[in-house]
């Protein structure tokens, strides 16, 4: 395996996509797991943190599978 990526600016870009992508699934997830504590939380917003969470980690995953083809 090589050293270095073949384009340095690129894989750097594409980390960064792949980092905000986590940090928006960990976000959303860490909301909706501290809602779902509550005693009566708002069930429309329970729902809408739980679709917000399945549907980012994907996007997390793809970005770290394109980031390192830049590799």
């Amino acid at each position: 395996m090589k050293s270095s990526p073949k384009q340095p600016l690129e894989y750097g870009r594409r980390n960064l996509l792949h980092a905000k992508a986590v940090g928006a699934h960990a976000n959303a997830r860490a909301a909706w797991l501290k809602l779902r504590a509550q005693k009566r939380p708002p069930q429309w917003l329970v729902r809408y943190l739980a679709g917000i969470v399945e549907r980012t980690k994907p996007v997390a995953d793809e970005m770290a599978r394109h980031r390192d083809e830049m590799w």
